[in-house]
């Protein structure tokens, strides 16, 4: 006799993935761009951020003078040249055009970040330099072209070209944002079951007889469906007022002898509003034995699936959020400013406790034995 005892920490291996969708500025995150190295005469990454339809890109570099400053301005690769201009402490001062400088960065979007060249700011600007409160804008300088520039107030931008520093009031400024958050969950902790909860047996009694003068080997399988009801509160416990437009989850509720049910839920909710998700899935449990049937013999097969039904207990998961683009550390700072019950461990992860609730019918024992079948019964 096999008697396997199932228990609540199978679902430990139970994974929920969440992917939060949002539209519009108002519900984005910043998604972080890069500055890598380049020089005249290399192509730019592949995803480097052109002003204008892949010739002309963003770029910047750095001047050593009295005082390090980052300057912005452009490289044209199909004519290999990178141009920027600068001033001195006077803003008023007569502009120094620079074009001798061969090392210098252009901006890359190795996060798949989406970029958007808008007309106004938008929160999700991209900086020059993250000390100074300047910005990356564009305009059509040269020839209908776009030709980057930077922007220290919400006037007008300079842009040098052909060495001449050109004022430009209708411009775009870039932004760079990311759809939105995730929430992955894993180690799930169940409360104990009620022991007094009922509980059904489903028994399968099959005969075999051999008549041969050799012994002979049958397979015997025996399958019980079981109900789970699976509960997911979204509630403000977690949600994101500003970042959440609607939630989407896939389960998968690993079975008591390795079959496997996947569920997709989708769940879209009004900021404001808690709401409940519940969905109920059949899973179908099977034993399989191979048994050895004598010469000249009667064998009679008994399988028991012990089902407790109305199983009914709370859970514990380990919510891990994170964003395409956004370092957790900055993430947590977002998420901190939203009131979530959260916590940034030594390994960089941010994480949350999600509760919620699980129901249905719960296989915890099976018995399978083989007796003469001359003998009535198991």
């Amino acid at each position: 006799m096999a008697k396997l005892i199932l228990l609540f920490t199978f679902f430990v291996n139970l994974i929920l993935n969440f992917a939060w969708l949002t539209a519009g500025f108002e519900n984005r995150l910043p998604c972080s761009l890069r500055w890598v190295e380049a020089s005249t005469g290399d192509f730019p990454p592949s995803t480097a951020i052109a002003s204008h339809s892949g010739k002309i890109y963003v770029a910047r570099a750095y001047l050593h003078d009295y005082e390090k400053r980052t300057i912005l301005g452009w490289y044209n690769r199909e004519e290999n040249v990178a141009e920027f201009f600068y001033r001195d402490s006077d803003s008023s001062c007569k502009p120094i055009i620079v074009r001798d400088i061969t090392t210098f960065e252009v901006l890359d979007n190795p996060n798949s970040c989406e970029v958007k060249w808008s007309p106004s700011a938008s929160g999700l600007d991209v900086r020059v330099d993250p000390d100074v409160p300047t910005f990356v804008a564009r305009a059509p300088a040269k020839s209908d072209l776009w030709y980057p520039g930077e922007l220290k107030n919400n006037d007008s931008i300079e842009i040098v070209v052909d060495n001449e520093v050109t004022t430009f009031r209708n411009y775009q400024i870039l932004s760079s944002s990311t759809g939105g958050l995730h929430l992955d969950m894993d180690e799930f902790v169940f409360d104990p079951p009620d022991n007094s909860a009922p509980v059904v047996n489903s028994v399968s009694v099959e005969h075999f007889r051999n008549d041969a003068n050799a012994h002979v080997t049958q397979r015997v399988s025996h399958s019980r469906k079981v109900t789970e009801t699976f509960q997911f509160p979204i509630s403000s416990d977690f949600k994101v007022s500003k970042y959440t437009a609607s939630a989407s989850k896939s389960v998968g509720f690993p079975s008591f002898l390795g079959s496997k049910t996947t569920v997709k839920i989708e769940q879209s909710f009004t900021e404001g509003i808690e709401v409940e998700k519940i969905e109920i899935t059949e899973t179908t449990l099977t034993i399989n034995k191979t048994i050895v049937i004598p010469p000249n013999s009667w064998i009679t097969v008994c399988s028991t699936i012990n089902v407790q039904e109305q199983v009914e207990v709370n859970y514990v998961a380990r919510g891990v959020y994170s964003a395409k683009g956004v370092t957790p550390r900055a993430l947590f700072v977002i998420l901190q400013e939203e009131g979530l019950d959260i916590s940034l461990t030594d390994q960089n992860i941010v994480l949350t406790p999600v509760r919620g609730k699980f129901k249905g019918s719960v296989a915890f024992s099976t018995d399978f034995r083989a007796t003469d079948g001359f003998r009535a019964g198991c």
